[in-house]
């Protein structure tokens, strides 16, 4: 019933791999997706090697003060990653056919800002540590250490990474998420997260954010999926998340956007439970699990903002 509207869409877009240059570059490709094809967002990593140590590795460690101005000048937005995803957001600018968005998110936090991993469902800490791979240009899983002053260290580097993009590429994030699919360890960049510390990260970011004045909105927990009817335990794991932020003042005050990823029970194709994604929508769990109140879709903002 094309007479009846039932939901806003902000955009159309996806996701760009931050080690593919061609045929991001190419003028006829950009045409296609922002004029042909209509998209009008873009979400690319917040990559690592932004920022690396005096040996020029991953793990070398970075101290980030107090002052952003310093901060934004110990990275380098010209790596890969940063450099052929700058472009293709400033094309964004001047192509696109609607209001361009960019969406930013993090694999990894900074390699040495990461600890022995915790174990996503009960909290207890593994004996899994993070590791280089792909020859060192990714950081492989393990969590981020959670000490207050790791966590302050943590807000200064996405504060610093989002102002120091705009600054180099004439671009704004309009909204970042602190870690994407923050349960996995997987071999290329990645994190997991517990509820408990995702609450702190993000409220981390958000001090950062408030501190410097960065009005860019912060999504998450970017999970993946909401299961089936037949297997909605991982619906249950987004709501240990969700409830988690909810719980929390600052937190829920914090988080502007609830974000998911929607892939089917499979974890790569796209058919999803309706009934699983109205349980999503209206904040509720089968019997057996936690009820949530409340809670909203990916696309509409967290009714704990002002």
């Amino acid at each position: 019933d094309l007479s009846q509207r039932h939901q806003a869409i902000d955009g159309f877009g996806s996701a760009m791999a931050w080690w593919v240059n061609s045929p991001y570059e190419q003028s006829a490709f950009r045409d296609m997706y922002y004029r042909d094809l209509g998209s009008s967002m873009l979400r690319m990593d917040l990559v690592p090697g932004a920022l690396v140590g005096p040996g020029g590795t991953l793990d070398s460690p970075v101290v980030l003060g107090a002052d952003l101005d310093a901060n934004v000048a110990k990275f380098n937005f010209n790596v890969q990653g940063a450099a052929n995803l700058g472009a293709l957001a400033q094309a964004g600018l001047s192509r696109s056919l609607d209001d361009f968005k960019l969406i930013g998110s993090l694999w990894t936090p900074p390699h040495w800002m990461k600890g022995p991993e915790l174990n996503p469902y009960n909290g207890q800490v593994t004996s899994t540590l993070p590791e280089l791979t792909y020859n060192g240009s990714n950081s492989s899983g393990g969590s981020l250490i959670d000490t207050p002053a790791n966590l302050e260290q943590f807000g200064r580097d996405v504060a610093a990474w989002v102002v120091g993009f705009e600054r180099r590429y004439g671009v704004e994030f309009d909204a970042i998420s602190i870690q994407n699919e923050l349960v996995f360890h997987e071999p290329y960049n990645s994190a997991v997260y517990t509820p408990a510390l995702y609450v702190k990260a993000l409220k981390a970011v958000d001090a950062a954010f408030t501190l410097y004045g960065i009005d860019t909105k912060i999504q998450g927990p970017e999970d993946v999926g909401v299961g089936s009817t037949s297997d909605p335990w991982i619906l249950w794991r987004q709501f240990n998340y969700i409830n988690a932020v909810r719980a929390d003042p600052v937190a829920r005050q914090a988080l502007d956007i609830y974000s998911i990823h929607g892939y089917a029970s499979d974890g790569a194709g796209s058919n999803r439970s309706p009934d699983l994604w109205n349980q999503y929508w209206n904040g509720r769990t089968s019997s057996s699990h936690p009820t949530p109140a409340g809670a909203w879709w990916t696309g509409i903002k967290n009714d704990g903002k002002k």
